[in-house]
């Protein structure tokens, strides 16, 4: 990822101050660095009144055409326009160019700087939360932080931490924004297509869910497991401001999701299909006694303002953390995890699991057939399972896939037969007692 370009007004002084501003050709406003060393947006009157007070001339001597304030914005539109003014995640400050692409980043990520020391209360905190988990968690945020000064682009897992309500998820998450840069946003609303904007997203390097309600309907699931590919996988992303020319740029991004772990509230979760799994990392955290006091307020404050000491500590042992042959991942850096109980609870409400139960409703087993004949066999007029069968069955091959991934994983319970003229032939028995388990 390339650097900032140098300003070519770099060093030319108007009166007793440098200028630095471009001109924005959608909002046809100017930017200009301030003397608070902030990018604002002005319009063509504020801009010429800023350079009067700068020491610019305004009136023209009788051997030029124009002057020199008039000279200095026809050049900004000429050399410095900009279809873009505003943050972008991963980028430092300053003006770019990108193939046909001009933009002004305004701002910095804020990076800490690994120091030794000590940082027992996070250590204390993350152990207690993650246990076992907890190298998956240290490798994720190491890769993230380590690509993030460098400037580098690459793939990473989506993490998913759940929970009890209240034990400390949040925390976890608020830990990562520090470490990221100190920017998060929330993108859940751009993701479901609540609003066609996203340029607030383009500003952060975290990208959180906390709290969401997301929907549970298996299509609302997939859009939002599509999405979540997305952010993982895809370098390029169209960012589109409001009022502003949308335009492609390439964000660093890290995703986590945080939410209680009952069953209803995993099940917003995307299902585990072949193509998303092995792009999420699967988190479960533990209630328990927190390191420090953080029953009040100025306890929390308290609590937080620790964590915050010990950041560059933690980083420090981060960076120094070579990672295990055996967890490295050519793609991702580091391999992901799934916590088994996450696992269980996602298979247990997956699409396919879904099928079986209405199979053993409807259906005399054991049962022999093709899928589709399964499938109209449940979506009958008759059927007591009709109305459910026609929302999980909503296109051609999903009963086919969905005994696919059964076969995989029932242990005989499901499995394919034959096949005739082309098309799976499916036995399903009955359950198993629990002593042949």
């Amino acid at each position: 990822m390339p650097g900032p370009i140098s300003s070519p007004y770099e060093g030319h002084v108007f009166g007793s101050e440098g200028i630095e501003a471009y001109y924005h050709s959608n909002s046809k406003n100017y930017y200009m660095l301030n003397r608070s060393d902030r990018y604002i947006a002005l319009s063509d009157v504020s801009l010429k009144r800023e350079m009067k007070v700068r020491g610019m001339q305004s009136k023209k001597t009788k051997d030029e055409l124009v002057s020199e304030i008039e000279q200095y914005i026809s050049n900004l539109a000429n050399d410095k326009d900009i279809t873009y003014a505003g943050p972008i995640a991963g980028y430092k400050r300053g003006f770019y160019q990108e193939d046909n692409r001009r933009f002004l980043v305004t701002e910095s990520p804020v990076i800490i700087e690994p120091k030794e020391g000590e940082y027992y209360i996070i250590k204390t905190l993350i152990n207690n939360l993650l246990g076992d988990a907890v190298p998956y968690f240290d490798a994720w945020l190491k890769l993230a932080y380590e690509s993030l000064i460098v400037n580098e682009r690459r793939h990473a897992h989506i993490m998913v931490i759940a929970g009890p309500h209240n034990c400390g998820k949040s925390l976890l998450q608020k830990i990562i924004t520090k470490v990221l840069g100190g920017r998060a946003a929330r993108p859940y609303q751009y993701m479901r297509g609540g609003t066609p904007f996203n340029a607030d997203l383009f500003g952060a390097e975290h990208l959180m869910l906390e709290d969401e309600v997301p929907s549970t309907h298996l299509k609302d699931r997939r859009e939002f497991g599509a999405a979540l590919k997305s952010f993982a996988v895809n370098e390029d992303q169209r960012c589109h401001a409001k009022g502003q020319t949308p335009f492609m740029v390439t964000p660093f991004w890290r995703v986590t999701i945080s939410l209680n772990d009952e069953p209803e509230n995993l099940m917003v979760l995307p299902p585990l299909e072949d193509n998303l799994g092995d792009k999420l990392t699967l988190l479960r955290a533990i209630k328990c006694e927190m390191p420090m006091p953080s029953g009040t307020m100025t306890e929390r404050k308290a609590f937080w303002a620790q964590i915050e000491k010990e950041i560059p500590a933690y980083l420090n042992a981060l960076v120094k953390w070579d990672l295990p042959e055996v967890m490295i991942c050519p793609r991702f850096g580091c391999k992901n995890y799934h916590d088994p109980y996450i696992i269980e609870a996602l298979h247990t409400l997956s699409p396919e699991e879904r099928l079986l139960n209405l199979v053993e409703t409807e259906v005399y087993l054991p049962w022999e057939g093709h899928a589709i004949e399964l499938e109209r066999k449940l979506t009958d007029k008759e059927s007591s399972v009709k109305r459910e069968a026609e929302n999980l069955l909503h296109y051609n091959t999903a009963c086919g896939q969905y005994l696919s991934r059964l076969a995989r994983r029932k242990s005989g319970r499901v499995m394919q037969t034959k096949n005739i003229a082309g098309k799976a032939v499916w036995r399903i028995t009955e359950p198993l007692e629990e002593d042949e388990l």
